[in-house]
């Protein structure tokens, strides 16, 4: 199985208004493995370039969202990974 992450920037009502970044696919489909978490961690430090993170009343509304693959080969929908502001909060 394979995962992939994007950050989506929403709307008032949690709606998928942009998508910011969607990252390339990781074949190892572990939630934590390393080039996955890397990855996230350095797209994290790219927003916070972008739209400093520490100003958080600032910050338009955004998220990390994750998909799987199937065994078959076919994508699961988009869910919800993480809190970007939060994130660089807890590094």
């Amino acid at each position: 199985m394979a995962q992939q992450f994007r950050v989506v920037l929403l709307d008032d009502y949690d709606n998928v208004i942009k998508v910011e970044m969607e990252s390339p696919v990781f074949e190892d489909g572990y939630r934590w493995s390393k080039d996955f978490c890397d990855a996230l961690y350095n797209e994290l430090l790219e927003l916070n370039a972008k739209y400093n993170l520490v100003d958080y009343d600032n910050v338009p509304p955004m998220e990390f969202q994750r998909r799987e693959s199937k065994k078959n080969g076919e994508w699961e929908k988009w869910r919800y990974l993480s809190d970007p502001i939060e994130d660089y909060y807890n590094l």
